[in-house]
């Protein structure tokens, strides 16, 4: 069993966040709340799919939308929702991913493609906007949440103006399983690691291919993008970050590589993430003024 461990602990920290760091924002964000009682709670019908997300702030505000990855749910961000200093700035919403939390899915379905997810995002964006009269929507995703939100951009330019791209996957080239994820999908090892982590694994199996459908489509994207991308991620391949160079229009993409730095950098540089957004949301109003 012991051996058993080891060759699942990569599995089990192939999602956005360590065991360890979701207890520790879990208790944050139960003080948070019990001292704060003004977050509130959503559910949209999209189709046959229903997405719950939590809010904070200004609806009148430009919309500040958080999108988590594999596995995980809103309570992972939630911190964000009390930052003052986004508040001044954004209305700030954290999703559950369909399939994810207390987001649903149609019947029988255990995962959504990076298509149908986008719908169901789309349909927040545009609820956002026609309360904000048409403030600037940006979304913010780290790890599969970042490899998911320029699918929401390419279809939907009209209503995403801004990308946040935190440690994503998006070169079809780097979205390969790794082995653990083979090991993973064995019928025995998917009984033992349970239905969340096998959902995971499944959705990292589908990677490469809703990325692939994306990849003669990133100039459709219009959206304002920040980037990052740290230089020790065990997760997610570094080179990632040459991909979006390359492929994304210069003139709109911002790529930052952080030096000795892995994969949870949205935990513990929440000031960096701060400046990302604002400086993301004044490239938006500077290029709404020409």
């Amino acid at each position: 069993m012991k051996i058993l461990f080891y060759l699942l602990l990569p599995v089990l920290l192939s999602g956005c966040l360590g065991r360890e760091v979701i207890a520790e924002e879990r208790e944050q964000l139960k003080a948070l709340v019990e001292s704060n009682t003004s977050l509130s709670h959503h559910f949209l019908q999209v189709g046959e799919n229903t997405l719950h997300y939590a809010s904070h702030g200004d609806p009148q505000k430009p919309a500040l939308i958080i999108v988590h990855g594999t596995p995980g749910d809103w309570q992972q961000y939630a911190r964000y929702l009390y930052n003052e200093t986004l508040l001044a700035h954004y209305y700030m919403v954290v999703v559950d991913r369909p399939g994810w939390g207390q987001s649903t899915l149609a019947p029988q379905k255990k995962i959504a493609s990076f298509e149908e997810q986008a719908v169901v995002l789309a349909a927040l964006a545009k609820e956002l906007r026609d309360n904000n009269q048409g403030q600037p929507v940006i979304l913010m995703g780290h790890s599969l949440g970042a490899s998911l939100i320029p699918r929401v951009a390419m279809d939907f330019p009209e209503l995403i103006e801004g990308l946040l791209l935190f440690a994503g996957t998006i070169d079809p080239q780097l979205a390969n399983p790794r082995w653990f994820n083979y090991i993973a999908n064995a019928p025995l090892i998917n009984y033992l690691i349970g239905d969340s982590l096998h959902r995971s694994n499944k959705e990292i199996f589908a990677l490469k291919d809703n990325i692939h459908l994306m990849t003669e489509r990133w100039g459709d994207i219009k959206a304002q993008v920040i980037a990052v991308q740290g230089l020790e991620d065990g997760l997610v391949y570094p080179k990632n970050s040459d991909y979006i160079e390359a492929q994304f229009d210069s003139n709109r993409t911002q790529v930052i590589r952080l030096s000795n730095e892995g994969h949870l950098f949205p935990m513990n540089r929440r000031d960096d993430v701060v400046n990302w957004a604002l400086t993301l949301l004044e490239r938006i109003n500077k290029e709404r003024a020409q």
